[in-house]
């Protein structure tokens, strides 16, 4: 068990949570990625994908090129802020970008961020105090999208 003053400095990362704690934030992450949760949002994937494979048919009637990887980023993109976020993304626009290209550059920044060692040792309250160049800039976007959402 640690103590108050050694909880001050890590916070409760994932090395310090104990026994009920952690029950706690699996039961939390086990219904996210239950399988009858997840099965429920296949309809909802299928119409942000096939809206999105039409708005490519529309954009010219001649024979359109696609580069698959931004696509699929695009797409990924749409779905979760669809899904995770209630957003509907549209054309809106978010610090230059689309939304969709916002949340997705977002999450991956975030989880880059909290996938460094000083995370690891320190837990997520290390992000928040913005030490880093690239914490307060994922911080300041996390504010524009709250701000937006």
């Amino acid at each position: 068990m640690a103590t108050a003053s050694f909880r001050l400095l890590f916070g409760t990362s994932v090395g310090l949570v104990e026994k009920d704690e952690w029950r706690r934030r699996r039961k939390v992450i086990s219904n996210t990625f239950h399988f009858e949760f997840l099965k429920s949002l296949i309809p909802k994937v299928g119409e942000i994908t096939g809206q999105m494979l039409k708005d490519l048919e529309t954009k010219d009637s001649n024979v359109v090129k696609v580069e698959v990887l931004p696509f699929m980023r695009e797409l990924l993109s749409t779905i979760l802020a669809k899904m995770l976020f209630g957003v509907e993304v549209g054309e809106d626009q978010l610090d230059g970008q689309t939304v969709a290209s916002f949340v997705n550059n977002l999450v991956t920044d975030g989880i880059q961020q909290c996938a460094t060692l000083p995370v690891a040792i320190f837990g997520a309250k290390f992000v928040k105090m913005g030490i880093r160049s690239k914490d307060r800039d994922v911080l300041r976007r996390i504010n524009i999208y709250r701000e937006f959402g």
